[in-house]
């Protein structure tokens, strides 16, 4: 095939391979949206997980790399060559063709540990992923109850400018009978002016929170219509004991298991730098054939190949130097995670502790509003002076303030589950001490 085809192919081979490297065109969201559909696709391709991936990919192509390095390698060696010698008529063939097999015997464990410390990293990559999907769930749910807590407000707001435009339509008409005047028209007015306002902008706040859901969920542009309210059940779990969640977050937490790991790592570098400067031994196997045979060519060889560094001029020592300091960050980075997880969780635990409070008064808050409704209707439909219009907005108020209280409550068990590490399901049960 000429040159010039086989560039062309070569470039039509790398295209199709970009093509199909390509990620699927996402899903359309079903209607209505639920919270468990959209948790399920938090694996999905996304920007905030790709790092990650590639992360895990360069560690195990390093790790691959390091095993290939310590097992048997085999090459074909060859020649074709014409010489011009002196006292010859013309040229003298000198080709040559060979066989080399090589391996490495002994090397004070270097490789070993050199492959070990790779292990260590790629599964320390892996449990970052792990971190970083769950930070995932926990903003998919936020987004999630953020377009929730949007729907209620404008609700809430539509009633409360539905009823600031009865009382300014009344005042208007009292006037016309002489019973109202234009100061008390101007303020109901102003009134409903600001009120519509505020409906308006939590009017655009239910596309935005719905946008921002979208690309939570990597599908921007695609903005659900109508989102089912999920069930809780773990708003009615008690809240285990702070000092067990930190000793099970210990053991764990997937960011702790990973630095951990790294930490490993850098041990395994550093003995692999310390063994860095001994006996490295080869074993090598080759067969060849010759068009000459001088005496110095041969035709088979068997040996073993030994080499011991007399003098590095001081690099062995700063490879050494090199990777005791990375071992001490490794130490040090666990020692300050260890520390801003455990506060993570005392923080989740108060706030979940006052929240449980709060919902509890939001439920009574919810029931007065309820009772305090059907009151004021049974005093409208007798035809008497009433705010009914007023108490609709209360109850849609206090419908909002519970959904943002229970849904802040969801959030933080999520994000406990994160930072222990484990499901809701395996959480540690234990009874408060006396006086928490």
């Amino acid at each position: 095939m000429p040159f010039r085809l086989w560039v062309f192919f070569l470039l039509g081979v790398s295209y199709q391979g970009m093509i199909s490297a390509q990620p699927l065109q996402p899903s359309a969201l079903p209607e209505p949206l639920s919270l468990e559909y959209a948790l399920s696709l938090a694996e999905q391709h996304h920007p905030d997980l790709l790092a990650a991936k590639l992360d895990i990919e360069q560690s195990l192509a390093v790790r691959q790399e390091l095993e290939a390095a310590s097992s048997l390698s085999a090459s074909l060696n060859g020649r074709a060559r014409w010489l011009g010698l002196p006292n010859t008529d013309g040229t003298t063939e000198d080709h040559a063709l060979g066989i080399s097999i090589k391996k490495p015997l002994y090397d004070f464990g270097v490789s070993e540990q050199k492959e070990q410390a790779a292990t260590l990293y790629e599964a320390s990559s892996k449990l970052i992923y792990q971190s970083k999907l769950e930070n995932r769930r926990q903003d998919i749910m936020r987004r999630y109850f953020d377009v929730l807590l949007a729907d209620l407000e404008f609700f809430r707001e539509n009633e409360r400018m539905a009823g600031a435009f009865i009382r300014w339509d009344r005042a208007r008409k009292r006037q016309s009978l002489g019973l109202s005047d234009d100061l008390e028209i101007l303020k109901l007015e102003r009134i409903y002016q600001k009120v519509r306002k505020d409906r308006y902008t939590t009017q655009g706040m239910q596309r935005v929170t719905r946008a921002r859901l979208a690309l939570a969920l990597n599908r921007p542009g695609m903005l659900p219509s109508t989102l089912s309210k999920p069930a809780l059940p773990q708003l009615e779990r008690k809240v285990p004991d702070v000092e067990l969640m930190q000793a099970w977050a210990r053991q764990h937490n997937p960011t702790l298991r990973a630095l951990q790991k790294r930490y490993q790592a850098a041990q395994a570098k550093l003995e692999a730098a310390r063994s860095g400067s001994g006996l490295k031994l080869d074993a090598e196997v080759g067969v060849a054939s010759y068009t000459m045979q001088p005496a110095s060519r041969d035709d088979w060889r068997v040996g073993i190949n030994f080499n011991y560094p007399l003098y590095s001029g001081g690099r062995d020592d700063a490879k050494v130097a090199k990777a005791l300091t990375e071992k001490y960050k490794s130490k040090n980075n666990f020692n300050r995670a260890v520390m801003d997880i455990e506060q993570a969780i005392l923080e989740v635990w108060t706030k979940l502790g006052s929240l449980k409070i709060e919902r509890e008064e939001m439920l009574v808050l919810n029931d007065y509003q309820g009772l305090n409704l059907d009151h004021t209707r049974i005093i409208y439909e007798q035809g008497l002076q009433t705010s009914l219009g007023t108490s609709m907005v209360e109850v849609t108020n206090a419908e909002w303030m519970l959904a943002k209280t229970e849904y802040q409550m969801a959030v933080l068990w999520l994000q406990l589950e994160g930072l222990i590490g484990l499901p809701f399901e395996s959480f540690p049960q234990q009874e408060k001490k006396q006086g928490q």
